[in-house]
């Protein structure tokens, strides 16, 4: 299984196959879509590791501890402007969510197409 992100890509294998034969696979899609793969971000066999802010384990993909500290720890709103940034930054967020939500079915309707996935 590829799963495919802006600039990064995550392979991993659902059941115990031949691994090479999974990369050979994986490296022929990436071939056939003319993609370019950077050695030096390469990382294989991996058991466990961070990748773009989460824990990546056998059992699946978990929270970064270290950024959920940062939620906990965050220190609430004490003046009128501190909560008035805070709705602002929500209501961007908000409008960016509802705009990727609208965008994204057709963005995946349009790779699909083109690329015959």
């Amino acid at each position: 299984m590829m799963d495919a992100y802006v600039d990064d890509m995550a392979v991993k294998r659902i059941k115990e196959t031949d691994p090479l034969a999974h990369l050979a696979e994986c490296f022929e899609v990436v071939r056939e879509h003319d993609m370019k793969l950077n050695p030096t971000k390469c990382t294989f066999g991996v058991k466990r590791g961070k990748f773009m802010g989460y824990l990546v384990m056998e059992r699946g993909i978990e929270e970064n501890l270290e950024k959920t500290q940062a939620l906990i720890e965050m220190k609430s709103a004490r003046s009128v402007e501190e909560v008035q940034q805070l709705t602002w930054r929500n209501c961007i967020l908000r409008t960016f969510l509802v705009w990727v939500g609208k965008s994204e079915p057709t963005i995946l309707q349009n790779i699909e197409e083109n690329q015959g996935l």
